[in-house]
C-alpha cells in the first residue's frame, strides 16, 4: 500500500509542478495586478493595435496594444496589453497615446490602466495545491515504508 501512495505522490507532484510551470510561463505571477493596483501611472507612446485572433475568452477577441514608455530613470521600456474594450484599442489607435502602470521596482511588468495583466489571475495558484498535495501524499508514503 505504501508504494501506492509513494507512487500517487510522485504522479501527483509531477503534474502538479508541470502544470504550475505551464501557468507561470504563460500568466507570469499570479499576483501582479495586485501589486500593478498602487503602480506608477504614465502615458506610454502607441507603437501598434492589432485584434488578436489567436486568443479569446468566452469566444471574444482581445485587442492587443504594443507600447512603449519612460521610467523616471530614463529606461525606455516596451510592453504589450491587451483589452476587450474596442474603445480602448480605438482610442489607443487614434490617439498614439495609452495610459499605463508599471511596477517601480520591476517597469517590465506593465498593464494598461483599468484591465488585467493576468489572464488566469489568482486562479493561476489552484495547480499548486495539486503540487502540494502530490508532496504530502508522497512524503507520508516514504515515512511509512
Amino acid at each position: 500500500m505504501e508504494e501506492v501512495n509513494v507512487m500517487a505522490g510522485a504522479i501527483f507532484a509531477v503534474v502538479g509542478l508541470i502544470i504550475s510551470s505551464v501557468f507561470f510561463a504563460i500568466d507570469g505571477v499570479p499576483w501582479a495586478d495586485y501589486q500593478l493596483n498602487s503602480g506608477t501611472k504614465v502615458e506610454a507612446v502607441v507603437e501598434n493595435v492589432v485584434f488578436d485572433l489567436s486568443s479569446s475568452i468566452n469566444k471574444v477577441h482581445p485587442w492587443e496594444v504594443t507600447y512603449n514608455f519612460e521610467t523616471p530613470d530614463g529606461q525606455k521600456i516596451n510592453g504589450v496589453g491587451r483589452t476587450f474594450k474596442e474603445v480602448i484599442a480605438q482610442m489607443a489607435h487614434q490617439s498614439g497615446k495609452i495610459a499605463i502602470e508599471y511596477l517601480p521596482n520591476s517597469p517590465k511588468i506593465s498593464r494598461i490602466v483599468g484591465e488585467k495583466r493576468a489572464f488566469f489571475g489568482l486562479y493561476g495558484l489552484l495547480p499548486n495545491f495539486v503540487l502540494i498535495v502530490g508532496i504530502v501524499v508522497l512524503i507520508t508514503g516514504i515515512k511509512k515504508k
